[in-house]
């Protein structure tokens, strides 16, 4: 049993896409694009005290002697100096608030996070709790092969905040992707308070040339090409981003209403709600075409299909690049690089392009639902009296008190409340000798693993002005991810047919679509391209992708 259950584990995630909806929390480190984050409970009481649905009473800290273990990824996100969890301050003081001491354990470092996530199922003793990116199809396997606990019972009852937050009217999209298609709740999810804190990356550009070469900031494409043509011809620089050049083409996709990227398949749901890849759209060719222009006259940055994060920020200091697409943290340094320099460079953040003049940008890497993906589960070996002593544990995180923990450390420590009642860091964490993002990691548990809310609040506390800045113009008048496709639940006979077609065709876009920016293969194979997708079974894995969908959206 375990032994199919790896296999199906592996096709699992060999068929899964990362989220890329992070938190933007720039300002003094690189934001690490898998961390998590989570977001925020409804109506919980105010003195970490909280009436069940059945009249019961929650105290915290609980009077018990119960420790649970904790798998959580391959980190828990320690500060560098801090050692173990008891020398943590925040995680120590979660011991104080609950009651509950925790065994955290993860991957050693360097190992296949992967890897060691599936292992852990075909361990003879389990975790109680396990935090990890998971799908609706493995929680569906999980659940058949008793693994985890159906929790659809005990979320009312012993996690009632985190129940009233699922039930939530304004949280109806977040509850369906939360749930199995026939209702039954798996987890305790991590989730973002909203858009805030769901952009992480994004554009920045010289505002110094464009008023040099008298230009304004760029809004549509057609403006875009104009400005990189004068960086081009005035300082011999270009547009540069990270990871090839898949990433930043989400940026391009915007301003053609493409809703995806150039050469890598994502599935979108179009707006007559037809589930299509961005490959088969009208727009896509045009994306295409701007690409391998762009390509051709050197306005793209070339090492941009190997540039790592700090390649990109050398060439934004050697003032090589005139436009970057980098991570929050990324385009922080670039701009405390030049102030450095002292240069003259004035970088700023620039909307993701669009169709026309006051359109909404569609496509800024976000994900459907404010749901990050990963969830917490509990193992079924744990007994039923520990797994009402892990829920509790984890409403914790859901009620008005621990939110702010979990978010800020304790009041009049690590934060304090402005006049105007935000959260602002203390001396503790501004000062840390490591800086200010190794003091969050002492004080907060947002940065890392967490089955809580992470608040629009904790992003704005520790972003810079200029990140804050930066990040409110990425999702200024955005559509976000209002084209993406949920994340559905398919039969075990869909699943598996789907993973044999989608994976060929996702080779097949990745390497074809390259060569068509690059010029080794003409746009105007675009056809031909789009004909050999089908020929690969697209329309079947669109038809299976549409059916769920559908039913889907009738929960």
């Amino acid at each position: 049993m375990k032994k199919q259950l790896l296999k199906t584990m592996f096709a699992l995630l060999l068929a899964g896409t990362m989220i890329m909806g992070l938190a933007a929390c720039g300002g003094d480190d690189t934001q690490d694009p898998e961390n998590p984050g989570t977001e925020q409970g409804e109506e919980p009481g105010d003195d970490g005290t909280d009436d069940t649905a059945e009249g019961e009473t929650i105290s915290y800290p609980m009077d018990t002697d119960t420790e649970l273990s904790y798998w959580a990824r391959n980190y828990i996100d320690l500060a560098e100096d801090v050692d173990t969890w008891q020398d943590s301050p925040f995680h120590s003081g979660l011991v104080d608030k609950t009651g509950v001491t925790i065994d955290w354990r993860w991957a050693t470092a360097g190992s296949d996070v992967g890897q060691a996530y599936q292992l852990l199922w075909v361990d003879q003793e389990l975790p109680n709790m396990v935090f990890y990116e998971i799908s609706r199809n493995e929680a569906r396997t999980l659940l058949d092969d008793g693994l985890i606990w159906d929790l659809t019972e005990y979320l009312p009852k012993y996690a009632p905040n985190y129940w009233a937050w699922l039930n939530d009217p304004a949280n109806e999209a977040e509850r369906r992707e939360a749930m199995l298609d026939d209702g039954t709740f798996y987890s305790v999810a991590s989730v973002k308070e909203g858009l805030y804190g769901q952009v992480y990356m994004g554009p920045i550009i010289r505002q110094d040339w464009l008023e040099e070469c008298n230009l304004e900031m760029p809004v549509t494409l057609e403006d875009w090409e104009n400005v990189l043509r004068a960086f081009k011809e005035n300082y011999n620089a270009n547009l540069s981003f990270f990871a090839a050049i898949m990433r930043a083409t989400g940026g391009i996709a915007s301003g053609t209403g493409a809703y995806g990227f150039a050469n890598t398949a994502d599935f979108r749901v179009d707006d007559d709600g037809n589930v299509v890849i961005p490959q088969i759209m009208p727009e896509y060719k045009e994306m295409m075409e701007i690409l391998a222009r762009w390509w051709e006259e050197g306005l793209i940055d070339v090492d941009s299909l190997s540039n790592t994060q700090d390649a990109v920020r050398q060439k934004a200091l050697a003032e090589s690049a005139g436009i970057v697409f980098a991570e929050a943290g990324i385009c922080d340094q670039i701009i405390k690089d030049a102030e450095a320099e002292g240069n003259g460079a004035e970088w700023v953040g620039v909307s993701f392009p669009r169709t026309a003049a006051g359109e909404p940008t569609s496509e800024i890497g976000v994900t459907a639902t404010r749901l990050t993906g990963y969830h917490t589960v509990i193992t079924t070996q744990t007994s039923e009296e520990d797994l009402i002593t892990a829920l509790r544990w984890l409403d914790y995180g859901w009620t008005e008190e621990g939110q702010m923990y979990w978010n800020f450390g304790d009041e009049g420590v690590s934060y304090t409340l402005d006049e105007e009642g935000k959260p602002q860091w203390t001396e503790l964490v501004t000062g840390d000798p490591l800086g200010a993002g190794q003091g969050r990691k002492k004080y907060c548990g947002v940065t890392a693993s967490a089955s809580v809310v992470q608040l629009t609040a904790y992003g704005e506390a520790c972003n810079s002005e200029v990140v804050d800045s930066m990040t409110k113009t990425w999702m200024d008048n955005t559509e976000g991810g209002a084209h993406r496709l949920p994340k559905l639940q398919l039969s075990e006979e869909d699943h598996d047919r789907y993973v044999e077609l989608w994976t060929p065709i996702t080779t097949y876009i990745s390497e074809e679509s390259l060569k068509m920016v690059t010029g080794e293969t003409p746009v105007s194979n675009v056809d031909a391209f789009v004909d050999e997708l089908y020929d690969l079974g697209l329309q079947e894995v669109l038809d299976i992708q549409q059916q769920y969908y559908d039913e889907y959206m009738l929960k």
